[in-house]
């Protein structure tokens, strides 16, 4: 078949786990990174970090400015469903979302065999077997590459994943707006909220000046809906309001029901990141997964580029074990009537007080 170009590796999404790929290649490598939005891309995220995801990257010298004010935060969760307020054993690193994934993306476009085309769309992927051929739609034309190796890193209903006969994923759906907060209010934590109504859980996050109020909802339940009760609540509850100064916006995200909708790839397709499946499902977080998961796509393929998929699947032992532990935490969390004992029985979880 005639082609447009070739490439030795296709990543197809330029989030952190698609650059994280790009970064990692070696250089001997010819590697093409395509998104089909403008970049950096605004999504919908809490934008906070694990200690996991701060560790690992440490070596690659996050600059000053991807952190959000306060840059480390606690959490604490308000379980109106009931009444009780917590404080848990954990502190996150607060970034700006934008400028987390411009960073990102930058240090895989400067790299000189990577090339970076925006607003480019993936349409499907053939010969996954032998050499991959990906029809690409780019500035109204349709394109045909040729690649050794494609890394799918292009999220929640990945369309590399369905064009390669995989469609058992399902989605909630993430909403937030921006705050500002009026009054003289200022929080330092983390904030989570459960209530007879959440379906997974919602969220206030200080950004700066700022405050970032979101929730993750099933999108047959009217999100919108949903995160203006959420403010309604927060306002009754916590005296906290403002004035929404963007948003809402919204993005999908996968909701991780079994461990066999974990699927690392076939033929010359590896997948990465939520498109594989990766994601905490108690609590959604994807950035320490889609990094990590990012990297060992990028070793597998440095270690063997023939069969990089034997690889990658022993690569990713450890990470599959991990989400299946946040699978397991998520399935004996979820039931009302387990979370007292939860709370009660965990002894670095504190219940701040009774919310009467």
């Amino acid at each position: 078949m005639n082609t447009d170009a070739r490439f030795d590796v296709v990543i197809v999404g330029a989030g952190p786990a698609g650059c994280m790929a790009a970064i990692n290649l070696q250089a001997g490598f010819k590697v093409l990174l395509i998104d089909r939005l403008a970049l950096p891309r605004n999504k919908s995220c809490a934008g906070i970090l694990r200690p996991s995801a701060v560790r690992l990257l440490e070596s690659y010298n996050p600059p000053e400015d991807i952190y959000a004010h306060p840059q480390t935060i606690g959490v604490t969760f308000f379980d109106w469903e009931i009444r009780r307020q917590y404080t848990l054993p954990y502190i996150y690193t607060n970034i700006d979302r934008n400028k987390f994934d411009g960073w990102l993306l930058g240090s895989a476009g400067q790299k000189p065999n990577v090339e970076v085309w925006e607003k480019t769309l993936f349409i499907s992927v053939d010969d996954i077997s032998d050499e991959p051929i990906l029809t690409l739609r780019k500035d109204k034309s349709t394109i045909k590459v040729e690649a050794g190796i494609v890394i799918a890193a292009d999220g929640a209903n990945s369309r590399v994943r369905k064009s390669i006969g995989r469609t058992d994923q399902s989605f909630y759906f993430t909403l937030q707006e921006w705050i500002k907060p009026t009054g003289g209010h200022r929080i330092t934590d983390f904030y989570g909220f459960i209530d007879e109504r959440t379906c997974l859980y919602d969220w206030m996050v200080p950004k700066g000046d700022l405050i970032v109020v979101g929730g993750i909802y099933d999108k047959r339940e009217n999100p919108v809906e949903r995160l203006n009760h959420t403010k309604q609540r927060i306002g009754t509850e916590l005296g906290i309001e403002g004035e929404v100064v963007e948003g809402p916006k919204g993005y999908p995200i996968i909701r991780l029901g079994s461990m066999d909708e974990i699927f690392l790839g076939a033929g010359k397709v590896l997948l990465s990141g939520e498109a594989a499946g990766f994601i905490d499902a108690s609590i959604c977080e994807g950035i320490s997964y889609a990094l990590r998961s990012g990297i060992l796509c990028a070793q597998a393929i440095n270690t063997s580029p023939d069969n990089p998929l034997k690889i990658y699947k022993k690569l990713t032992g450890a990470v599959r074990a991990l989400a299946f532990l946040d699978l397991v935490k998520y399935t004996s969390f979820k039931p009302r009537w387990i979370r007292p004992l939860y709370y009660t029985f965990i002894p670095q979880i504190k219940t701040v007080r009774r919310l009467d």
